[in-house]
């Protein structure tokens, strides 16, 4: 049985191949949905999650633009909870 850790990364890679292949056909509304699943994995504690996660956010970065996931980002630098603010320093 695979671990939730196995789980995401491949999860998060089969999305990175993704928005790469579909990058520039039009798709932007789901693309942003699995962005959306995709977001909250950051707070990760495998490194291998994490750079598969990494991975996917650049992916979405090429295919949706990188304004949108400065938004993502922006959005997390003034979040209240304290704890948010320094994963997406790694981002900037």
């Amino acid at each position: 049985m695979l671990s939730w850790t196995e789980i995401w990364f491949m999860a998060a890679s089969a999305v990175k191949h993704m928005a790469l292949g579909v990058a520039g056909l039009g798709c932007e509304d789901a693309l942003v949905h699995l962005l959306n699943y995709v977001w909250p994995n950051i707070f990760e504690t495998s490194p291998h999650v994490i750079n598969a996660v990494m991975e996917a956010i650049e992916g979405m970065r090429v295919a949706l633009g990188a304004a949108v996931v400065l938004n993502y980002c922006l959005q997390g630098l003034f979040h209240p909870a304290r704890k948010v603010r320094p994963e997406l320093t790694m981002f900037i």
